[in-house]
């Protein structure tokens, strides 16, 4: 169990290529392989630049404190080179700190560790990156156990734009569709825009139509009033030029008699 202590306490100093091997043989010689890992997927097929995603999980029925996942990196060409240089990183799980990372030997890699789960990511992948990729698990408090996983073999090829001519029929065809469903919609804000301006128009123009025949009707309404008032002055006038001449003449029929019998001679008495 001191043992155990020194070589977490070298590891937290970063020192941990000094005691990989022999943590290793602690591991081997003192924990138990039962532990039952998964790791997907088997086969990643990538291009220059492309980035991979690998994942090992395990299922636990007991009460872990902590858990230590290594990730290893063999050569497909030089499957027996030396055991360290195969070690990508070191990453610590505990109830306390959660997920810490204690060595890493990967520049363009990123690790993820739960209780349940370890996830390696290795962006920007490139020839050198190929290669069979391993988990390897270790619970180390309460008990020992140990278990790792089956593999991924990792190819890497160089980027050929034409070389998915499928693909880039299954974007430009996306792409027509993707336009043509804007275009539709494009046109139908802008029919229902239009419909909507000639419904205002008509209201206008019907409110302009209402207001004038008000008008008009007012108008209508004054000349009315204007025409019976000009008729009855001229009933007035008629009136009075109709009965004018009969008064006039009756009274100079009436002076000229009066006028005659003034001016006529007296009767001279017979001789």
């Amino acid at each position: 169990m001191h043992w155990h202590k020194y070589v977490h306490s070298v590891i937290m100093k970063g020192k941990l290529h000094l005691f990989l091997l022999p943590l290793n043989v602690y591991y081997q010689v003192f924990a138990s392989d039962d532990l039952n890992i998964t790791q997907t997927p088997e086969q990643l097929q990538l291009e220059e630049g492309q980035t991979g995603v690998i994942t090992c999980s395990w299922d636990i029925s007991n009460p872990v404190e902590k858990i230590r996942v290594e990730w290893k990196r063999r050569n497909s060409t030089s499957p027996t080179e030396n055991e360290h240089k195969n070690i990508l990183a070191s990453i610590l799980w505990s109830t306390k700190n959660k997920s810490e990372l204690t060595y890493n030997n990967c520049n363009n890699c990123s690790y993820n560790l739960t209780r349940d789960e370890a996830v390696l990511q290795i962006h920007s992948v490139n020839p050198s990156d190929v290669g069979i990729y391993i988990c390897e698990v270790n619970f180390e408090i309460p008990t020992l156990q140990k278990g790792h996983g089956n593999g991924t073999q990792l190819h890497v090829g160089k980027y050929e734009p034409n070389k998915h001519p499928n693909q880039t029929k299954l974007f430009a065809a996306i792409a027509v569709v993707g336009l043509l469903a804007v275009v539709i919609l494009l046109g139908y804000f802008l029919c229902k825009r239009s419909k909507k301006a000639e419904k205002d128009l008509l209201e206008e123009r019907i409110q302009e139509g209402v207001e004038l025949n008000r008008v008009n009707s007012n108008m209508n309404h004054a000349d009315e009033d204007n025409s019976s008032s000009s008729n009855s002055e001229r009933w007035a006038v008629s009136t009075m030029y109709e009965s004018y001449p009969f008064d006039y003449f009756a009274m100079k029929t009436s002076e000229h008699q009066d006028n005659t019998e003034a001016c006529s001679a007296p009767n001279l008495p017979e001789s």
